[in-house]
């Protein structure tokens, strides 16, 4: 099984900010799916979602499993997912190793639908220039964590994106080209 290649025995009871520790950061429902978005672990330059029948997973039956592997970038998870009318919008970021905390961030869209056993490539639609935002005295650094989409138009999206570190949530508004 894929997940076992990905996970040692002890990753799914090891907090995630842990070396190998399963970091679950984004979270969407696409039709009958729950889709979870891990930030850790991430290898290859890739991240997992784990999909499942939302019905099921909280009746306690067979909530059939699926999950993707999605090409984010070297050193990168997945912060945030939210849907579109295309499919799923992907906030990607730093994993949890120290090393790569100073990626950049970016946003792609994803079809929603699972790559079988391969990688899927999902459409790249923004990197974020977070180096040329001015911090506040009560701000100690921008990190994106959640995405929220304000509109979703035949050309573009407009978005929000609200960081840890920035005290107010750091909310800002951004307008991507599809």
């Amino acid at each position: 099984m894929l997940i076992d290649t990905w996970f040692t025995d002890t990753t799914l009871g090891m907090p995630g900010d842990e070396d190998g520790g399963a970091n679950i950061e984004g979270l969407a429902i696409k039709g009958e799916r729950l889709f979870f978005g891990f930030r850790g672990p991430a290898k290859n330059k890739e991240a997992l979602v784990l999909s499942v029948d939302a019905a099921a997973f909280f009746q306690g039956t067979d909530a059939k499993p699926e999950v993707t592997r999605i090409v984010v970038g070297g050193g990168r998870g997945i912060r945030d997912l939210h849907v579109v009318k295309d499919g799923i919008l992907v906030l990607a970021g730093p994993d949890d190793d120290e090393d790569n905390k100073n990626k950049s961030y970016r946003i792609a869209l994803w079809n929603g639908k699972n790559g079988s056993r391969k990688a899927v490539k999902p459409k790249m639609l923004a990197q974020l220039g977070l180096k040329k935002i001015k911090l506040r005295d009560c701000d100690k650094e921008t990190k994106p964590e959640a995405l929220a989409v304000l509109e979703d138009s035949p050309e573009r999206y407009r978005i929000m994106i609200l960081s840890d570190g920035m005290c107010d949530g750091g909310a800002m508004s951004l307008r991507i080209p599809k």
